[in-house]
C-alpha cells in the first residue's frame, strides 16, 4: 500500500501490483484451477493437444460471441477441425465441402463452451487476473527480483480464502515452469533457477488423494518432480492420514510429534517403514518430545523441543 511504502520506502526497493495474465497459464493449469467437468475438461485438452494454437487464442475464441451473445460454435469448428464435427459435418469434410452451419458442429459443443467460458469469466474477475500481458503482468518483474535473492512479500490481506489459495496456486506454477524451462539449459540457463521450499500448512487439504489424482495439481508436480527444478515442499500436518500415501513416500525426512489417531501413525510409517518401531515410544513422548526420521536409509533419533507450545509472554517470563 502507498502509505506502508513512503513508511519503509528506505528498506523497500519496488512494490508491484499483483497482474497475472490469464493466457500466461497452460491449458492444463487452467483445468486445475476450475470446477470444469469431465467431459468440459475434455474439450480443453483436445484442444491443448492438438497444439494448433496458442493459448491467447484459445481464450480468444472462447470469449467470442455470436449473433445471440453465445459461444460462437462456428469458429470451433473451422479452427479445430473435426474433433468438434457433427455427423453431418464429418460427412462434409469428407467431401470436401466447407464447414458453415451450427448443424455442422456437434450440438453439446455449445453447452460446454458456455461452462468453459463462464469458468474463464470467475477466473477473470479474481482481483490479481488480466486479460492478457498488454493489460498488466508482474510475474517477469517477481521473478528477476527472486532471482537476485531479494526477499518478496506478496500481500493477500484483502483476499478471500479461496482467492488466497488460488494466487498461491497460480504463483507456484510460473516458479515451477520457469525452474523447469532452465533445468534442461546449458549451466548459465540452469545458475537462473530460483530455488524455493514451499511450505504448506493444513498440508491434508491441499495432498489428499482426491487432490493430487489429478496430473494437473502443482502440489502433485512439487512433491514429486520438484526436486529436479531445485523446488523442495515442507508438509505440516496433524492428519498424515489423509495424505496420498505414495505422495508422502517423496518426502525426504519426517519430524514426528505425537499423533492423536493411531491410523495417522500407521499411514506415516507405511510410508516411511524405518518408524514403524517407534509407534509405543512416541505415544509416550513428553510435550514438545518425537522422532526425526532422516537420510538414506533412514536413521531415527529423538528430540525434544526446547519450550514447545509456550507463548512468547510465557518464553520471555522463563528466562526471567
Amino acid at each position: 500500500y502507498p502509505d506502508d511504502y513512503q513508511e519503509h520506502k528506505d528498506q523497500v526497493r519496488d512494490v508491484l501490483r499483483t497482474q497475472i495474465p490469464l493466457d500466461s497459464l497452460s491449458l492444463s493449469v487452467f483445468c486445475d484451477l476450475t470446477d470444469l467437468s469431465e467431459a468440459q475438461k475434455n474439450v480443453v485438452r483436445l484442444v491443448e493437444d492438438s497444439e494448433r494454437i496458442s493459448v491467447h487464442q484459445f481464450f480468444t475464441d472462447l470469449f467470442a460471441k455470436d449473433e445471440y451473445g453465445m459461444p460462437d460454435t462456428l469458429i470451433w469448428g473451422k479452427r479445430y477441425g473435426s474433433m468438434f464435427y457433427s455427423s453431418k459435418g464429418r460427412t462434409k469434410a469428407r467431401g470436401r465441402k466447407e464447414i458453415t452451419e451450427e448443424e455442422d458442429i456437434d450440438q453439446n459443443l455449445r453447452d460446454r463452451l458456455g461452462f468453459i467460458r463462464r469458468a474463464a469469466q470467475r477466473l477473470m474477475n479474481m482481483p490479481f487476473t488480466t486479460r492478457n500481458a498488454q493489460a498488466g503482468n508482474c510475474i517477469p518483474k517477481l521473478l528477476d527480483y527472486l532471482r537476485e535473492g531479494c526477499t518478496v512479500i506478496v500481500d493477500k490481506q484483502r483476499l478471500e480464502d479461496h482467492q488466497r489459495e488460488l494466487l498461491t496456486v497460480v504463483l507456484l506454477y510460473h516458479l515451477f515452469r520457469h525452474n523447469q524451462q532452465l533445468a534442461s539449459g546449458n549451466k548459465d540457463q540452469r545458475d537462473q533457477m530460483i530455488p524455493v521450499v514451499v511450505t504448506v500448512e493444513e498440508a491434508q487439504y491441499l495432498l489428499s488423494k482426491d487432490k493430487v489424482a489429478d496430473p494437473d495439481s502443482i502440489f502433485a508436480k512439487i512433491a514429486f518432480t520438484g526436486r529436479s527444478y531445485q523446488i523442495g515442499l515442507l508438509a505440516i500436518t496433524q492428519r498424515p492420514q489423509a495424505i496420498q500415501k505414495e505422495l508422502l513416500g517423496q518426502f525426504d525426512g519426517f519430524l514426528v510429534l505425537p499423533l492423536e489417531h493411531a491410523n495417522d501413525f500407521r499411514h506415516l510409517a507405511e510410508a516411511c517403514p524405518a518408524l514403524s518401531g517407534y509407534r509405543n515410544d512416541l505415544a509416550s513422548a513428553p510435550i514438545g518430545g518425537g522422532f526425526l526420521a532422516y537420510g538414506t536409509p533412514k536413521q531415527i533419533v529423538s528430540l525434544q523441543i526446547e519450550n514447545y507450545g509456550m507463548g512468547k509472554d510465557d518464553h520471555s517470563s522463563t528466562q526471567h
